[in-house]
């Protein structure tokens, strides 16, 4: 595998970026929500939505900013390269 990729511990960032925001907060909270739907009233719906919402936005916010700067890398290190 490092020999077919020069930079593998670039392209590691960048999926790990990428999956690891997803799966360790923006899927346990969609899930946490869709579980719970109809058996949360009131003040405890209003409460877990509001937290899975923050919780998702964070890893939202997360593989945006780490994939952002996951390709940054990647293309510096090509433009350094050649």
């Amino acid at each position: 595998m490092a020999a077919t990729v020069p930079w593998l511990d670039l392209l590691v960032s960048l999926l790990g970026a990428v999956k690891m925001s997803t799966l360790s907060l923006m899927a346990p909270a969609l899930i946490d929500s869709a579980a719970h739907w109809n058996e949360d009233t009131g003040g405890v719906f209003v409460y877990r939505c509001v937290k899975n919402s923050i919780v998702f936005v964070i890893g939202f916010l997360a593989c945006v900013v780490g994939t952002y700067i996951s390709t940054v890398e990647i293309v510096n290190n090509f433009r350094n390269d050649y």
